[in-house]
């Protein structure tokens, strides 16, 4: 008959043992992923066979276990619990040998039974948990623009967590830069950037992150597909061959964007150039980038400066004079000092626009 106070530990290491397990592949949300049917029935199972491994060491009476430690009872239970439960561990979790199959490798031998298990746990896990995880990011992700938030929202929650490993940082990097390169709705991308820091950090700090970073990456009102229609609006009559100058006016009132967002952007409308498709639609395609990128009001504030732009012309009337326009001979238009005069604040420093390319 089982010792009841050694069955009640091995029983906790068991329980100590699946439960671990089990937290350390749900790291998003381990709660819910431990108070799941599937994930219960894992953690039973380990330490059912904790047990049984006590119940057989109490039955074979090995000698190194029970002759060796006869005169020394507390020496003995200790030795016991502990060979019962790690024991356990170990030998449900070897393998005679290994074999490779079409997914993966496959062990022959007591590790099936717990590898088995622990796979169809982890199905299950995930049906009952996505559900409840695809209502969280969209709650928290609803209002955020993919575009701005790809790095400043990674950076600034690994921030706030301080111990995530610089490897699962730079994982979860190079999967936001596949998802970017996806070419999916900014929407969607939008919930799957928080999906996937939400597996990193947990759901409390990807809201924290969002809130706290709102200004700075929350999604146009003007963004969405339903408001194509003032869109379309703003860029009917557009020349597409103002595309780059109407691009760096975006970037230059717009909010800041990442370091790769004006090459990748000039490479895009040059390749837009080469199309065969009718200017307006180029156009709106363009706008909707822009928008996508820097939001309606900046692209919307470019297109009335570009529109009422006062045509090149000398300087009138006294007053400090302008700096010297690119040609020589011409004042620059007030909607380019304008730009030039963001560029200077942006950069923190005083440009002379002769010097501009």
């Amino acid at each position: 008959m089982l010792d009841p106070p050694a069955a009640v530990w091995v029983g906790l290491i068991g329980l100590l043992i699946g439960t671990v397990e089990i937290v350390a592949r749900y790291k998003g949300d381990p709660r819910r992923a431990l108070l799941s049917a599937p994930a219960l029935l894992y953690i039973t199972v380990n330490v059912l066979a904790c047990l049984t491994m006590l119940a057989c060491l109490r039955m074979i009476e090995p000698d190194w276990l029970f002759s060796d430690l006869n005169g020394k009872p507390h020496l003995q239970k200790l030795s016991l619990i502990l060979s019962a439960g790690f024991g356990a561990m170990t030998l449900f979790r070897s393998s005679l040998f290994r074999i490779k199959t079409a997914d993966g490798e496959l062990g022959i031998g007591p590790s099936f039974l717990l590898d088995t298990l622990l796979f169809a746990s982890d199905r299950a896990i995930d049906r009952s948990v996505a559900l409840p995880r695809g209502n969280t990011v969209k709650a928290i992700m609803k209002d955020v623009s993919f575009e701005r938030a790809k790095v400043a929202l990674p950076v600034y929650c690994f921030a706030l967590m301080q111990n995530v490993p610089s490897q699962e940082q730079q994982d979860i990097g190079a999967q936001v830069k596949d998802l970017a390169a996806a070419g999916l709705p900014p929407e969607i991308s939008a919930y799957n950037l928080g999906l996937l820091l939400m597996n990193a950090v947990g759901a409390g700090v990807l809201a924290q992150g969002v809130r706290d970073l709102s200004p700075h990456i929350g999604a146009d009102p003007l963004a969405g597909d339903q408001q194509v229609g003032s869109l379309a609006t703003l860029m009917q009559g557009f020349d597409f061959g103002q595309a780059q100058q109407l691009a760096e006016a975006c970037i230059s009132l717009g909010r800041p964007v990442s370091a790769t967002g004006p090459a990748d952007l000039r490479i895009r409308i040059a390749d837009l150039s080469q199309e065969t498709i009718h200017a307006p639609l180029k156009a709106l395609i363009l706008g909707r980038w822009l928008v996508d990128l820097v939001g309606y009001s900046a692209v919307k504030l470019a297109m009335d400066g570009l529109r009422t732009g006062t045509p090149p012309g000398p300087a009138a009337g006294p007053g400090p004079a302008d700096p010297p326009s690119p040609q020589a001979g011409r004042a620059p238009t007030p909607f380019r000092r304008m730009l030039w005069q963001s560029l200077a604040r942006r950069r923190g420093v005083r440009e002379d626009p002769s010097k501009r390319r």
